[in-house]
């Protein structure tokens, strides 16, 4: 798993000299923005579900060769015309973090997590190492279909549904909820709304404990609400 970890921080390292995002994250790290107090990050009210997001199931089995063939279709779907560059760089994001996921998941079967819908659709995907004090995500990705959401299977929040899982997974091992990961820049912005801040000397985006409990209780707030309209 070493070795997937420094493939995907070699990536991020490429990806930042094509196409950084330096600006936002000042606008993120900023003294005076309102989600920062003595240098600790707040995670954004709201930073849980949507309100119309579908009921998942998380698996730990690893990804049939029915879901590698969907994913690899979705990868090669057609940019929309007129779409945002925004959204552009992100497809492009999910589409080597996809097929990061695919692979090493064939040589570590044993550290996938994943979440499927009512229909059985693979719609995000992780690989996982258990450190010593906190899981580190190795590789994440949503389904390619997630991005342009222009499939019928699209779906939001699977990505978060999936980062909650293993969250709490990292309570149960005794890590109180601690994740890492190494982020390419077009997906800092999700992480950072959900809570993860950015190690200056190591690069790799840190869940605390006290952001895991805040983002957890965000998530399951939404849940109830679903379950109750």
């Amino acid at each position: 798993m070493a070795s997937a970890r420094k493939k995907i921080q070699v990536l991020r390292k490429l990806l930042k000299k094509i196409r950084t995002n330096r600006a936002a994250k000042k606008q993120w790290k900023s003294e005076s923005h309102p989600r920062y107090s003595s240098g600790k990050f707040k995670p954004k009210n709201g930073s849980g579900l949507n309100p119309s997001t579908p009921r998942f199931t998380a698996i730990t089995s690893a990804p049939t060769e029915s879901d590698r063939e969907q994913w690899m279709e979705a990868r090669e779907q057609p940019i929309p015309e007129g779409t945002p560059q925004i959204l552009v760089d992100r497809f492009r994001d999910n589409v080597a973090m996809s097929r990061s996921v695919l692979l090493t998941t064939r040589r570590d079967p044993a550290g996938f997590r994943g979440v499927r819908d009512a229909g059985g659709n693979l719609q995000a995907g992780a690989t996982i190492t258990n450190e010593r004090d906190h899981i580190f995500i190795d590789t994440f990705a949503t389904a390619p279909w997630n991005v342009f959401r222009t499939s019928p299977k699209s779906v939001r929040d699977a990505g978060k549904v999936l980062l909650a899982e293993i969250v709490k997974e990292s309570i149960n091992k005794g890590h109180k909820g601690e994740i890492r990961l190494s982020s390419l820049p077009g997906s800092a912005s999700f992480y950072m709304r959900i809570g993860l801040v950015e190690d200056d000397d190591s690069g790799e985006m840190i869940l605390s404990s006290q952001n895991a409990r805040e983002f957890l209780r965000d998530v399951q707030s939404f849940r109830h609400k679903s379950d109750s309209l």
